[in-house]
């Protein structure tokens, strides 16, 4: 009995420790890896050639797989900051960026002169919320110089 005792209590320990200590999937704020791979596809450069480049992505974000928690709300874009590429390239005109998900626009600006370090969400009103679904991510801009040849990327950050 006194066995049976003991290895229960081994059996109760090692459930224990495994529920606590083995490390499971970091959810900040709610948001899932599936949110977090697709702000990383919007985030990837887009090539500039000639002073200009278009872009459109489309994203599944998914709720999670894990049952806790589920994305059960938006994921909140408090930043998102214009990279320009090589060092060259000083400033262009973002004639329109969009991100769509399953209930329509979640973020859009026209129309904006940028240049590296442009925080979109200041400058368009914001923040962005990503929602769980297909989101397509749209962005055309001209006139990128005086290097018209680079890339163009955003660094998104949550919040």
């Amino acid at each position: 009995m006194k066995t049976l005792s003991r290895l229960f209590a081994f059996v109760v320990s090692f459930v224990l420790a495994v529920v606590v200590l083995v490390p499971r999937p970091a959810f900040a704020d709610g948001v899932s890896p599936q949110a977090m791979a697709a702000m990383k596809g919007i985030m990837e450069s887009v090539q500039i050639h000639g002073g200009t480049f278009s872009v459109k992505k489309t994203f599944p974000v998914k709720t999670d797989p894990f049952p806790i928690p589920p994305l059960e709300k938006p994921l909140r874009i408090a930043q998102a900051i214009v990279s320009l590429s090589p060092d060259t390239m000083k400033r262009g005109l973002v004639k329109s960026i969009k991100i769509t998900g399953p209930n329509g626009i979640e973020f859009g600006c026209v129309n904006l002169k940028v240049e590296d370090g442009t925080d979109l969400i200041k400058s368009c009103g914001g923040p962005a919320l990503l929602e769980a679904g297909l989101t397509v991510y749209e962005a055309n801009g001209i006139d990128f110089g005086p290097e018209q040849n680079g890339t163009f990327s955003v660094d998104l950050i949550p919040s």
